[in-house]
């Protein structure tokens, strides 16, 4: 296996535990996107198809909420649960 292949694997890995810790729902919500996004090339690489879509689903609701997220932050509505207050 190539080491862009490893730092993909590690490099998603990293990005969802880092997601975690976060405080903010929306830095969580980010990390844990850009971690799946990369979880899915390492999947398509390696032809790991439950991995694809398996993070395909995951990409797809941080997306959904981090739309409402950046809604609400424009909105001012709810500026204490994202952590930008």
């Amino acid at each position: 296996m190539s080491t862009m292949v490893h730092f993909l694997g590690f490099g998603g890995s990293a990005l969802i535990i880092t997601a975690v810790m976060m405080r903010s729902v929306l830095w969580l919500r980010l990390f844990a996107f850009v971690g799946s996004v990369a979880f899915i090339a390492y999947g398509v690489v390696l032809g790991a198809w439950p991995v694809v879509v398996t993070n395909g689903f995951t990409t797809t609701i941080h997306l959904v909420q981090l739309r409402r997220l950046v809604s609400e932050v424009r909105d001012g509505s709810d500026l204490p649960a994202v952590g930008l207050s």
